[in-house]
């Protein structure tokens, strides 16, 4: 007995079936084709030439079609990696370059604020400069200035004391009317004709001080013949000495 007559009957039979499946290779791959909905033709071409495979199964031609199956994949898949590197430092790039331009306008934003301040301040300097010198030619306060030398011009309100009679006060009258507002720190009766700040003292009105289109005049730096306007007109004025003569 040897190992040939035991597997004889099952090497016989599978060649059968090879030489069946050879007779009906048409048949076959007509029939794979219906179900795969392919052309039929293209399949019975493709088949053979898979079936050249198995022919080669038992020389080293199909370790070299392996090798180079396996190689075109490694080259498909090198080539993708490439392509993934490409692409990434692309993008790297341009994030990169977002980067910059996104510093480059924060840089130009914070030199434009700080040029922008700088000149803010200059001017403000340049205004306070101006004040200190606007200040500085001011006529000083006093009773003997008041005298002499007129603290405020009269042609810097708006109302001709020079020219207009005095009116005598009455708090309701029509040239005295006026509305109730506060100057450092203290209630006054601002009257809008003549930019006076009055105050109420018991039952007389006392001059507080007087509004120029700049600021509030304290009354003991206002022009004397404005003073002497006021208090013809019934005001009590208490910087004006008594003995000034009234025209």
């Amino acid at each position: 007995m040897s190992f040939a007559k035991v597997f004889q009957p099952s090497i016989q039979n599978l060649a059968q079936v090879a030489k069946n499946l050879d007779d009906n290779i048409v048949f076959f791959c007509s029939q794979l084709a219906k179900r795969l909905e392919v052309d039929e033709t293209k399949v019975v071409v493709e088949f053979k030439a898979c079936l050249q495979y198995l022919e080669l199964a038992e020389t080293k031609q199909i370790e070299k079609v392996k090798a180079k199956f396996v190689s075109d994949e490694e080259k498909q898949e090198k080539l993708r990696l490439k392509e993934l590197e490409k692409q990434e430092k692309l993008r790297l790039k341009e994030l990169e370059k977002a980067e910059k331009e996104a510093k480059k306008a924060q840089e130009k934003a914070e030199k434009e604020a700080k040029k922008a301040q700088e000149k803010a301040e200059k001017e403000a300097k340049k205004e306070q400069e101006k004040a200190e010198k606007l200040a500085a030619k001011a006529p000083k306060s006093s009773k003997t200035s008041s005298k002499s030398s007129p603290a405020q011009k009269i042609e810097e309100v708006h109302f001709d004391f020079e020219n207009e009679e005095p009116v005598q006060f009455e708090e309701d009258s029509e040239f005295w009317k006026g509305k109730t507002m506060k100057v450092g720190g203290k209630s006054c009766f601002f009257n809008e004709k003549t930019n006076l700040f009055l105050q109420k003292e018991d039952d007389s009105v006392v001059l507080y001080a007087l509004k120029n289109d700049k600021k509030a005049i304290p009354e003991a730096d206002i022009d004397v013949n404005i003073k002497i306007w006021v208090e013809k007109c019934g005001i009590k004025v208490p910087s004006l000495d008594q003995e000034v003569e009234f025209e």
